[in-house]
């Protein structure tokens, strides 16, 4: 009778090792996969931050003529004044 108790703590103890060397392994991957991600971030921001700012400047600039041209008619005279505050202000 001992003999199945001392078996069954032997598995006890060599599944609470594996349990804990499964939760390492998956500690060191999560540590991996965070500075696989900083530096991939990094590269594309060296390589396309550029590019990318002055496309998302040209598309707002681009949404705020259309907005201006939108709202303002040059045959009436009639402006929205919200318009020219915030074109103003980006000046």
């Amino acid at each position: 009778m001992q003999v199945l108790t001392e078996s069954a703590a032997n598995q006890a103890t060599a599944a609470a090792k594996s349990v804990s060397r499964h939760k390492q392994v998956q500690a060191d991957h999560a540590r991996e996969y965070e500075d696989a991600l900083v530096t991939l971030k990094a590269k594309v921001k060296d390589m396309e931050g550029q590019e990318m700012r002055e496309t998302i400047q040209d598309k707002v600039c681009s949404a705020e003529l259309r907005q201006y041209h939108n709202n303002c008619s040059p045959i009436s005279g009639i402006c929205c004044q919200a318009t020219h505050r915030l074109l103003e202000s980006q000046v």
